[in-house]
């Protein structure tokens, strides 16, 4: 399980919140939490944890919902029953968490 990451970019879970940290130079601890619906819940209890244990005292913490092949297929029943509606999307959020005490 030594595999270099070098060797296969991009393919890890975390690459996005990755790439977005080093983008915006933050620098800490770096997770990827996939919970299913409770995955930003998650998220935040994750960074609280971190907090405690002194890992880092700010975090941003964010969710993304993903437009699978079922979505899809929901969007283009929505839209022609709907046409005047907004259409479903994705969406992505992320939010700074202030300092715990």
């Amino acid at each position: 399980y030594f595999v270099n990451p070098a060797h296969m970019p991009n393919t890890v879970i975390n690459c996005a919140a990755g790439q977005c940290a080093i983008w915006h130079g933050i620098k800490g601890p770096n997770a990827t939490v996939s919970a299913g619906a409770q995955s930003f819940a998650a998220s935040v209890r994750l960074a609280r944890r971190w907090a405690t244990l002194g890992y880092a005292s700010r975090f941003v913490v964010g969710a993304v919902e993903e437009v699978a092949p079922a979505v899809q297929a929901l969007r283009e029943v929505y839209a022609r029953r709907c046409p005047q509606a907004e259409p479903l999307a994705e969406a992505a959020a992320a939010r700074p968490v202030p300092q715990w005490p």
